[in-house]
């Protein structure tokens, strides 16, 4: 696997990586590979609008922290698109099936390789930091090895960085990414491109919005615990007042 990154602060940078724990920096954005060398995060998951009445699409959308999205939270909106000319299949090249929720993405409507691009941006507002899984395409399509991925941050007309990875002999899988925005940099839209084509991209996740916290969701396994919490300190508090009053 090679990393190039390119555009600003980047320009010329290659570095070799290793197949586990990838990453790249150029000072205003990170670029890491493989999830499970994440440290616990507080990312918030993005739950796509799909279905029958939506798909084929070139254009989506997705709520932030539940399918309907959580008070106060921005809509984030997907665009994709296409280096292949003409038609593909009943729908335009680069349009995508949607499925509603996190875990099944958008997948290309014709099967091909049409589906190069996706950009991704929540409309008024900015993030720090931004994870997503994809899986690229492979034989017989595209040869095992030649499956790319250029990650690219932009902050309005500003490009971040953009770091394009190639020799990937991964396909067929999903392999989770993340792109850090580091010194106070925040990225307004992130775009995903591969000369090879993407088989599907899925689990998107974001932290870190200029507007405010994402709202927590309390974990259902800590509810009973709080209502047993709130029990006890109202047993007390009563409890409290009984002696007061005994004691008067």
């Amino acid at each position: 696997m090679r990393v190039i990154g390119l555009g600003i602060a980047a320009a010329a940078l290659m570095v070799s990586l290793p197949v586990q724990a990838q990453v790249a920096n150029n000072g205003n954005v990170e670029l890491f590979l493989n999830s499970n060398t994440f440290p616990p995060e507080t990312d918030s998951m993005i739950f796509l609008n799909g279905g029958p009445t939506v798909s084929p699409t070139l254009n989506f959308t997705g709520q932030i922290g539940s399918q309907t999205g959580l008070p106060g939270t921005p809509t984030v909106d997907f665009a994709t698109s296409s280096n292949t000319a003409g038609t593909c299949g009943a729908a335009a090249c680069g349009a995508v099936d949607v499925a509603n929720g996190f875990a099944t993405g958008a997948v290309p409507h014709s099967g091909g390789a049409d589906v190069n691009s996706l950009s991704i941006t929540i409309p008024g507002d900015s993030f720090g930091d931004f994870l997503f899984s994809t899986q690229l395409l492979g034989p017989p399509l595209v040869a095992s090895g030649d499956q790319t991925l250029t990650v690219t941050a932009m902050d309005g007309t500003t490009q971040l960085g953009s770091f394009n990875v190639d020799n990937l002999t991964e396909h067929d899988a999903d392999q989770m990414w993340k792109i850090l925005a580091e010194g106070g940099n925040t990225i307004t839209d992130l775009v995903l491109t591969s000369s090879s084509g993407f088989k599907e991209v899925k689990q998107f996740q974001v932290s870190s919005l200029a507007s405010g916290p994402v709202p927590e969701i309390p974990i259902p396994g800590t509810l009973p615990l709080l209502g047993s919490g709130l029990v006890g300190l109202w047993g007390w508090t009563r409890r409290r007042k009984t002696t007061v009053k005994l004691a008067a």
